[in-house]
């Protein structure tokens, strides 16, 4: 073989192992992931996006095929806006702390486009101080008002939604606090095998969110779950593509996220089924009607993700709602 071959083919090789991790191809989005080993890691483009968030790839550094911002109004004091939800199956019960590699993605000042709302639903959803000396707990409002075991952090809080915090501009870092002037870790306790809805809804503009962690605190360390080597979580499965693969029947679930009860509007008086059902797709109650809407209480209902089927004929469709 001749010395230029061989030059060109070590090039061929070594441009190609230098691109790994910086030109991986855009997944299939999904919204059901898989803990193994005490670790969680999700990509955050690989998610179902609603709204003004959008993927973008301007800040270098990040890994896989991009990150994700928000890039509409920012709701500072309201949550329920531009809503990501996606499952968790926890397969090592415990206690887990949460952590992101975010950015500040516009302008230049550290303290601004630096945060985004989050709740987890777990057995308890809470923010801690690490350290010997140092026992502060905190929970979102309102729950912190009725705990006496946890205080309430200082700036926004609201629906059970923690202000989480972090970020340089034009750089990631792995960082994820709340409560100002006094950080706070991000931490979720699952007491048992099962499956759990994670919420993302957008506050401020521009922080740039590259991927998220959660690691178990007896499994895990922190230097080694924030390593990037690590592959995100296997996918089970994207839930809304899962049950119905086309919609046909166009129709709105109002409001979303909805507390007490909320409306299925059909648009027309055909006899139709109507099914709700939990995050796994399994059904709760069945309603047959040929109103052009109908009225779901959710007084039964706990928190979390759940999907609403329409049935009209060989037609079929499907909706998620999200209930507080």
């Amino acid at each position: 073989m001749k010395y230029s071959t061989i030059q060109s083919l070590l090039l061929f090789f070594s441009l190609f192992l230098s691109g790994i991790g910086y030109a991986q191809p855009i997944l299939e989005s999904c919204d059901f992931f898989e803990e193994e080993n005490g670790l969680l890691v999700v990509e955050l483009e690989n998610l179902p996006l609603s709204d003004s968030w959008e993927v973008a790839q301007h800040i270098d550094g990040y890994t896989g095929s991009g990150y994700i911002q928000w890039a509409g109004n920012q709701f500072f004091n309201q949550t329920g806006n531009g809503p990501i939800s996606f499952q968790v199956k926890i397969n090592t019960p415990g206690t887990y702390i949460f952590n992101w590699r975010v950015a500040v993605g516009s302008g230049d000042d550290g303290t601004l486009h630096n945060d985004t709302w989050l709740k987890i639903n777990g057995d308890n959803f809470y923010a801690k101080q690490g350290g010997v000396h140092t026992t502060s707990r905190l929970k979102p409002k309102p729950q912190c008002h009725t705990d006496p075991n946890y205080g309430c952090p200082n700036g926004s809080s609201s629906n059970g939604f923690f202000k989480i915090f972090g970020g340089r501009v034009g750089e990631f870092q792995w960082k994820a606090k709340t409560s100002d002037h006094d950080a706070h870790d991000i931490a979720a306790r699952f007491d048992t095998i099962g499956v759990y809805a994670i919420e993302i809804n957008a506050r401020s503009s521009f922080q740039a969110i590259d991927r998220l962690i959660l690691w178990h605190t007896t499994e895990q360390r922190s230097v080694d779950a924030q390593k990037l080597f690590h592959p995100p979580s296997s996918c089970l499965g994207n839930i809304t593509k899962t049950h119905d693969h086309t919609i046909h029947i166009d129709f709105r679930v109002y409001p979303n996220p909805a507390q007490d009860q909320f409306w299925v509007e059909l648009g027309d008086l055909s006899p139709k089924k109507i099914t709700l059902m939990n995050a796994l797709g399994q059904p709760i109650k069945i309603y047959q009607t040929s109103e052009p809407r109908q009225l779901i209480s959710t007084d039964l209902l706990e928190a979390g993700i759940y999907f609403i089927k329409v049935q009209k004929g060989m037609q079929g469709g499907i909706r998620r709602v999200i209930v507080r």
